[in-house]
């Protein structure tokens, strides 16, 4: 995986961003952002510094969302009913072609319309979901963790078993995950197969949208000459009251943190339900306030935690004063040098 490509643009069609475009531009200074590599600062006495960059060229991998065309058994678990570049092509710029629309709205309004609220909970979901970070929280040594994506593709109607017993297709997909325990491409399509049932099945979708329509929505602003918002190679996390992280978690005491650009941040609260019924309500309400430099600084440090590797920002200044800071950190502490950083950024006014 790289964070950066130098590859000639010409290859641009091979280049496939785990973090969309479309989200990256809103954290420029003209048409270039800034990245700071923390994976450099781990190590005691490396000096790292922001880097320039466009957001073409990070957060990319090449043929991230590429399905792989294999040969296959009756119980092999492969995604050859759909074009190899499906996801790419099909399931993420069902998204991505809306943001730029929704962010305006959501930035600059008291209200938006439902079905414009259900687009950007189909963008959070996804945003989250199709990032490498999510591809780690497989856990294939537990059945349960993968059994309804192996049974989505079991109902698939060009699989073999579709019109089988349900308890049949319960004992394939265990022998399904036996035999493919070892595949080394296992996760990665999972992550796939997620994307693609999620984009399919509009049941899924309206679960999320649901979820999160019904909670208290604010959008944070910086201060005009203070401190800007980062945000990271996995935008966006769940910070809860008793200082615990989620990469996506609707439930409990405390907020779902998404920066949408440097200048604003989406705080979603998950103890504040404002609607009832999201089927019979047409709008959705945007909370707008004021943040002192002090609350985004409490932002951005929970913004390192949950990443790959890097933090980006708009700001130069700001991620070499960070690198700074943190580099202090891992001298005095070792490995536990972002734990100590969270925790003395423990307060936002």
């Amino acid at each position: 995986m790289s964070f950066e490509s130098t590859k000639d643009t010409k290859s641009e069609a091979k280049r496939h961003h785990y973090v969309p475009k479309c989200y990256l531009k809103n954290f420029c200074s003209g048409d270039k952002l800034y990245y700071l590599n923390l994976e450099n600062i781990q190590r005691k006495g490396f000096r790292s510094f922001a880097k320039k960059c466009h957001p073409r060229t990070i957060c990319t991998e090449d043929y991230y969302y590429k399905i792989p065309s294999e040969d296959v058994q009756m119980t092999s678990f492969s995604l050859n009913q759909w074009d190899s570049l499906f996801v790419e092509n099909e399931v993420l710029q069902s998204t991505e072609r809306e943001y730029g629309r929704l962010f305006t709205l959501i930035t600059s309004g008291q209200e938006i319309s439902i079905d414009d609220a259900n687009l950007f909970c189909d963008f959070l979901v996804q945003l989250k979901m199709r990032n490498p970070y999510h591809a780690k929280t497989y856990t294939i040594e537990t059945l349960e963790n993968v059994m309804e994506i192996l049974l989505t593709e079991l109902d698939h109607p060009g699989a073999p078993f579709a019109n089988m017993d349900k308890e049949i297709k319960k004992a394939v997909a265990k022998q399904m995950l036996d035999e493919n325990r070892e595949d080394p491409d296992l996760k990665k399509k999972l992550q796939l197969q997620s994307l693609i049932h999620s984009y399919e099945n509009i049941n899924r979708r309206i679960k999320f949208r649901n979820a999160l329509c019904k909670l208290r929505w604010h959008v944070l602003r910086a201060p005009e000459n203070g401190t800007r918002y980062i945000t990271s190679d996995n935008p966006g996390f769940v910070f809860l009251n008793d200082q615990t992280f989620y990469n996506l978690k609707l439930t409990g005491e405390g907020f779902l943190f998404l920066p949408l650009s440097s200048t604003y941040c989406l705080a979603i609260d998950l103890t504040e339900q404002e609607i009832v019924d999201v089927a019979k309500v047409t709008s959705k309400r945007i909370l707008h306030s004021s943040n002192s430099s002090k609350a985004v600084e409490y932002v951005n440090a929970r913004s390192c935690q949950l990443i790959n590797n890097v933090v980006i920002s708009s700001d130069q200044a700001l991620l070499n004063k960070l690198s700074e800071k943190l580099q202090k950190y891992v001298k005095r502490d070792g490995d536990n040098w972002l734990n100590s950083f969270f925790t003395v950024n423990q307060t936002g006014n």
